[in-house]
This record gives structure tokens, sequence and C-alpha cells, in this order.
């Protein structure tokens, strides 16, 4: 940038105070705001109004952050007694039980630090889910970016993921820097040998279920908002459930 130094000092001290999903958020913000500038009669008032945007957004909270407070709110529940996580999707990967007593060799040299946990995947959950807290605690900004994009399945050593074109999480996922990070990732949590794969399709909305499937997925919304968790969560993160997701 060009920039003082003074000013490139004020400008560091300004982000420290944001997490990197909020300045993502509202670089997004600023390039749709400039992007309706160029196509505007009136761009004054559409930089007020994008301005006047980013002075409401609210903070953005790290999944890994997220992820604590839903523990915290585990033991809180569960008292001094064990119990089940809320979602299998939120545990972290299974330490490796290898002995520690391996034979000593010379250390592998590469500048990607190894994961510091292997997890092997129940073909009955949602591997998916399973990866983006693993890679949450591995690497919170390429996680932010693989959340938005949309799990396309997982062969015998590739995981696809699609994003559309043109957005953010391509643009950045697909970069030489990042590509051997997310095979990094892939391999720590599903084996060595596996990948993941970043696709540019066209995103397009589901068919519209049957009525019998709507009222279905009504009841489960339904239960979801009553639920006491639910309601605990919404109450420490002091926020509101916009929308819930039925399969």
């Amino acid at each position: 940038m060009d920039l003082t130094e003074d000013e490139i000092s004020e400008v560091k001290s300004q982000a420290e105070g944001s997490s990197l999903e909020t300045l993502l958020l509202l670089f997004d913000l600023l390039v749709a705001g400039e992007q309706a500038m160029a196509h505007s009669n009136q761009p004054r008032l559409v930089l007020e109004m994008t301005v006047a945007k980013m002075a409401q957004l609210k903070p953005v909270v790290p999944i890994p952050e997220i992820l604590a407070q839903l523990k915290e709110l585990e033991s809180r529940l569960a008292g001094s007694a064990p119990r089940q996580p809320i979602a299998a999707a939120l545990n972290s990967p299974v330490q490796d039980p290898t002995p520690a007593s391996a034979p000593a060799g010379p250390a592998p040299v590469s500048a990607i630090p190894a994961p510091t946990a292997t997890a092997s995947v129940d073909p009955a959950g949602n591997p998916w889910e399973n990866f983006l807290a693993y890679a949450g605690q591995q690497d919170s900004k390429l996680a932010a970016l693989l959340a938005g994009g949309h799990f396309k399945g997982l062969t015998e050593k590739e995981l696809r993921v699609a994003f559309a074109p043109d957005s953010l999480g391509l643009e950045r996922l697909t970069s030489k820097g990042n590509a051997p990070k997310l095979n990094h990732l892939a391999a720590g949590f599903f084996g060595e040998g596996h990948r993941l794969v970043v696709l540019e399709e066209s995103l397009t909305e589901p068919a519209a279920a049957p009525r019998h499937r709507s009222l279905e997925a009504d009841k489960i919304r339904r239960e979801a908002l009553e639920n006491p968790v639910v309601k605990a969560v919404s109450e420490i993160l002091e926020g509101r459930i916009e929308e819930i997701k039925t399969k």
C-alpha cells in the first residue's frame, strides 16, 4: 500500500481488533459497493449506503471460537458428568494411538507443518462437517473459506467441494500457495494419499420439495428452535437463528 509508516501502523492497529472473517466480509461489502457504483446514476448514495452497512456489521465469530463456546456450554449443562457432544461434526479428530516409542529417524523437511492429529471417518457420519472442524483447528483461515463451499462428495482418494464462479473462496483456495495446504489437510484427516479438489460450478437452487417433506421440515425447525441447547447457545453468543437447513 502507498502509505507512510505511521499510516500503516494505524491501519494494523485497527485491523487487530477484528477477526479475519469480519475483515473478509467487510471486503466483500466494499467490492459489491464498488461494482454497484459503477452501474448507478447516483454513486454517492450507493457509497453512503455501503458505508452504513459496514458500520452496522456485527463482528463475525471465528469457527474455532464457536466450537470452544459450544464445548463450554456442554460442560455447563452436563455438570461434572461426562456426556456425548452436541454433534459428531463438532468432534475434534482422535489422536493417533501409535506408540510414542517408534524408531527415531531423520526429521522430514517440509514448508507446511504436519497436522497435530489424524482421524478415521465413520462412513455413517458426515465427513465434510468433521473435516471442517478438523481444518478449523489446523488453519482457521482456510476453514472459513472452505465453509462457504458446497460438498460434492468423497471418493476413494479425493474430497470434492464446489464454489460459484468469481467467488472469493474459489479465488483464494485455487491459488498456488493454498493448494498444497488443502491437500496436506486432506491427507492429515482422511489418510495419506488423499487430496482436496476445488471445483468451479454454477450452483442452482434445488427443486421445491413435496408438501409432506415441507411439513416435516417445518416440524424439525420448530423442534430445533425450542431445543434448550440451541436457546442457550443463542444467549451465550447474543445472536439469533437466521436459518435452519434440513436435509
